[in-house]
């Protein structure tokens, strides 16, 4: 919990606190609210809350919130003054910020072997399917949190030009997925892969045909992949 006092410092504001609520079938993340005087003064609300179907995605997005009590007093404000849906927008890009950082401490605290062990099991593989509906997966831990549906193969095979490059991106995509939903994720995919799309012909750089990155390579990257 946080003892917050007002922007004046003449009177203290409720205790603010995150809780992870774990459920049969996933888990729910909440900002609850405790007044300190009044007539509700000890009673528990609610400010803001989002379900999620994962709950290891529900446990990451607590951990990073627990990390940064001082912005609590500000979520709280922007849920009554914003609204409930304007704060989860605001959570969701702080988290997804934070959460590469928060990886990479975590790595660095664990031995090796434990390092292989478990970041084996939580790495998000991305692949090519062009058998049946032509389709880019993206699996972590055995499970598929998005499937892009493309029409044609060479549509498929457009967007993998994009896509392959994008592996330092891969985790942030999983927790978008888990905070918006796959289908803003594939959105997010497309625009992002359309804005490259447009710099490299403006550069006449573009492969000629449907796949303009065919041959691109975000700037730092070397050698050829076909």
């Amino acid at each position: 919990m946080s003892k917050a006092i007002d922007e004046d410092g003449r009177r203290e504001l409720p205790i603010y606190g995150v809780e992870l609520r774990e459920r049969k079938r996933g888990a729910e993340v909440a900002i609850v609210s405790i007044p300190r005087s009044g007539a509700d003064a000890g009673l528990q609300t609610d400010v803001w809350s989002a379900s999620f179907g994962n709950v290891e995605a529900a446990r990451m997005i607590v951990q990073v919130m627990m990390s940064r009590p001082k912005r609590w007093g500000s979520w709280v404000r922007m849920a009554r003054i914003l609204g409930r849906e304007f704060l989860t927008g605001v959570i969701e890009a702080e988290v997804i910020g934070a959460s590469r950082l928060l990886a990479e401490d975590e790595a660095e605290q664990r031995a090796d072997d434990d390092r292989h062990h478990d970041g084996g099991a939580k790495t998000v593989h991305l692949s090519l399917v062009l058998e049946g509906n032509p389709r880019i997966v993206a699996v972590r831990e055995g499970r598929a949190f998005m499937v892009l549906t493309l029409e044609t193969m060479v549509e498929a095979r457009r967007v993998w030009d994009w896509v392959r490059w994008q592996a330092n991106a891969f985790h942030e995509w999983f927790m978008l997925s888990q905070l918006s939903g796959a289908t803003m994720l594939e959105v997010m995919i497309l625009n992002s892969m359309r804005i490259d799309e447009a710099a490299v012909k403006d550069a006449g750089l573009a492969a000629e045909g449907p796949r303009p990155l065919r041959y691109w390579r975000p700037a730092g990257r070397r050698g050829s992949r076909k």
